[in-house]
């Protein structure tokens, strides 16, 4: 997740960056993972950082960027 996150900020990869966090939870056994927005802000991880991250932040920044705007599926009205 803050891969994704990172290749968005470090190097502009804005669309590439939404069209695999869109992959999560959506795509079975091919891509694996949840959406940041899963985090339950819980500070669990926060003491196993060895770079002392704020993840629970940098994964709600996570999803406001690579969320994007909502899509209509194909067989819904």
């Amino acid at each position: 997740m803050l891969r994704l996150r990172n290749l968005t900020l470090a190097y502009d990869m804005q669309g590439f960056g939404e069209y695999r966090y869109r992959m999560f939870e959506n795509a079975g056994h091919w891509f694996p993972g949840r959406k940041a927005s899963r985090c339950t802000e819980c500070g669990d991880c926060l003491p196993r950082c060895p770079e002392n991250l704020p993840i629970p932040a940098l994964l709600r920044d996570a999803h406001e960027r690579l969320n994007g705007p909502s899509r209509r599926r194909l067989w819904e009205d």
